[in-house]
């Protein structure tokens, strides 16, 4: 019975490490990297904002934002509502960081540091980024699904260390990180 045991308990550990041998961490930290870049960019978006004097929310860019995902969702063969749900997710961070911002600048006007690019110019560099994070998402598909929640976790945080207003309360990178890995687990 012991030996039974044993044998059992190697098994699972083998089955289990050859699971876990399959995350590539690279294609993760690639999608991350590109969540990051897009999230650092707030800053500015909030900056043209309160230059104009204009809420963080757009509801009609965003509509022209999922309008976008959803044929980017079928461009790349990817699960088309739960990309919208990623994207909706994102959107929302992106309100979080600029009210951030926003709430800066009103209370201490004198540390505001005007910035040279038009909202324009940084929806163009949203965009370009953008067409990199998609075609990144797919490739970290089998990842999302492989790698523990732990790992991804601690990828995810270490990129998004470097960007100011992310909600702790809930918990917004982990919002974030359930729905990439929901566009990973609806994929075909």
């Amino acid at each position: 019975m012991r030996i039974i045991k044993k044998v059992l308990m190697m098994a699972v550990f083998l089955a289990g490490s050859a699971y876990a041998s399959n995350c590539q961490t690279d294609t993760l930290k690639t999608v991350f990297k590109f969540v990051a870049d897009r999230a650092q960019l707030m800053k500015f978006v909030a900056a043209d904002k309160y230059e104009q004097k204009k809420p963080a929310y757009a509801a009609a860019q965003e509509i022209k934002v999922l309008n976008r995902v959803e044929q980017i969702a079928k461009d790349q063969g990817l699960p088309v509502y739960p990309l919208l749900i990623f994207a909706q997710v994102q959107m929302d961070l992106s309100k979080y960081i600029e009210e951030y911002w926003l709430d800066q600048w009103r209370k201490d006007p004198a540390s505001y540091q005007p910035d040279k690019m038009s909202l324009a110019q940084l929806r163009n560099e949203i965009g370009q980024i953008d067409a990199k994070l998609y075609p990144a998402i797919k490739d970290a598909l089998e990842s999302l699904k492989r790698c523990s929640l732990s790992t991804s976790s601690k990828l995810f945080l270490e990129a998004m260390k470097p960007v100011k207003g992310v909600p702790q309360e809930p918990d917004y990178t982990q919002i974030m990180l359930q729905a990439l890995i929901g566009v990973a687990q609806n994929a075909q």
